[in-house]
């Protein structure tokens, strides 16, 4: 047996435009291949690096799988299988493998994009994980690329989660305004927040059309769940300004909390952030 090293990093945007960034993948999950044997898997730490134990003396070929205890990333097929990243051979200790293009690279890659969606909503099961009363099953995001990464399963609207049971939470493509979800951490751990309340208090009945602006009186379950859900992706991403593509589309550390009305209008007709609910609703607030 020998014992190997390495970390693993991909390429990082926080919205659909501009050079990235370089972030660790992590809590995915890294296997090692080595000749004729079992492969060996190992759990990416929170800084992406991994170590492990390996038989023989033949060359390693490493490849990253978005699944890990709380989460897969797969394509919305069946049956589903987490991503497989190639990232080449393990050559040396403590080796850094990069998916995509690193640093400055203004053209997003899927394979990235599936690692972005697994450690976001990772980090925000993380949270959950350590304040929630009871134990969260693990959560599948089913998303639009095939499994090798390159074919396209066709577009889809805006993210969402399903509360039928099957613990699914389906990652959007592009027709929401041309957005990408996976390089948006509010939608991801806003739908991660639905699987929260579902399994800690979850609300008959919160179902129906909603926006930032409205006001559900008849039906408080709605603005519950919405509202907590957006709570719980502020907590967990650290951050009261919530983002939809590059733009800030609400603002909980506000007093009352802020948002677009009508966000789902397109530029240059869409309002600016205004305190909520809208004015002539202000009793309502508990129903926003």
């Amino acid at each position: 047996m020998r014992k190997v090293s390495g970390r693993v990093l991909y390429t990082k945007r926080d919205c659909t435009t501009g050079p990235a960034t370089e972030a660790p993948l992590a809590g995915a999950t890294i296997r090692l291949e080595s000749g004729p044997v079992e492969p060996v898997s190992a759990t990416l730490d929170s800084d992406g690096r991994f170590t492990a134990e390996v038989p023989g003396n033949t060359p390693i070929q490493a490849t990253a799988v978005t699944d890990g205890p709380r989460v897969a990333v797969m394509p919305d097929t069946s049956p589903p299988r987490p991503y497989e990243i190639p990232l080449g051979e393990l050559r040396t200790a403590g080796q850094t493998f990069l998916i995509g293009a690193g640093a400055g690279n203004t053209l997003a890659d899927p394979a990235s994009g599936a690692a972005n969606i697994y450690t976001v909503i990772d980090r925000g099961a993380r949270v959950a994980e350590a304040t929630s009363p009871v134990a969260l099953p693990k959560v599948q995001a089913r998303w639009r690329y095939m499994s090798d990464l390159v074919g396209w399963l066709g577009d889809e609207t805006p993210s969402y989660y399903d509360d039928s049971g099957t613990n699914a939470i389906y990652v959007g493509g592009t027709l929401a305004k041309g957005l990408r979800d996976e390089w948006t951490a509010f939608p991801l751990l806003h739908e991660y927040g639905h699987h929260v309340l579902k399994y800690v208090a979850n609300p008959a009945g919160a179902i129906g059309d909603h926006g930032f602006d409205t006001v559900h009186q008849s039906n408080p379950a709605l603005p519950w769940s919405e509202g907590f859900s957006n709570a719980f992706a502020a907590i967990a991403q650290g951050n009261p300004k919530l983002t939809l593509g590059c733009e800030t589309y609400m603002d909980l550390g506000t007093k009352p909390a802020m948002a677009r009305p009508g966000f789902r209008i397109p530029r240059p007709n869409r309002p600016e952030l205004a305190p909520m609910p809208p004015a002539g609703s202000e009793h309502l607030a508990q129903y926003n």
